[in-house]
């Protein structure tokens, strides 16, 4: 029995990752190539700005092998999390995927933040702080642009 629901809980993760997935963060300005993963005879692929609007719709992908699509985007200088989708020839079978494009490619987590005079949690200016090595002995104000810290001021 333990068995089986460990093997479904995985099924659903795997579900989960076919369904939407982070292709990685690339530096702004950088070419992109995005990978489809689709058997079809035909794919087209959609891209988003950060802010919602169209890069490109329904444009065609190039066929690399097999299943394997590619279209390279060279259209990367707005900094944010890019959206993709891409369909088979009958717009059928479809799939969503997403990159994130930062001022010099880096990715940031949460844990080297500080706000305002140096207090975790409390801020007494509009601007945050950001650690930039790791005994944090150095520090820089981040620059937030659709609500993802995209790099240093």
């Amino acid at each position: 029995m333990v068995l089986k629901k460990f093997c479904l809980f995985l099924f659903a993760i795997l579900l989960i990752s076919l369904v939407s997935a982070d292709l990685g963060t690339y530096g702004q300005n950088e070419n992109v190539s995005l990978k489809a993963n689709l058997n079809s005879t035909s794919v087209n692929i959609s891209i988003y700005f950060p802010n919602g609007s169209s890069i490109i719709t329904n444009q065609a992908t190039s066929n690399v092998m097999g299943d394997i699509w590619n279209y390279t985007i060279t259209n990367t200088s707005t900094l944010g999390r890019y959206n993709y989708d891409y369909c088979d020839q009958d717009g059928d079978n479809c799939k969503e995927n997403f990159f994130t494009i930062t001022a010099t490619g880096d990715t940031f987590s949460t844990a080297g933040f500080i706000a305002g005079a140096g207090n975790i949690g409390t801020t007494n200016t509009t601007g945050f702080w950001m650690c930039t090595n790791l005994a944090c002995t150095t520090s820089c104000q981040v620059n937030i642009q659709g609500g993802i810290i995209v790099g240093c001021i």
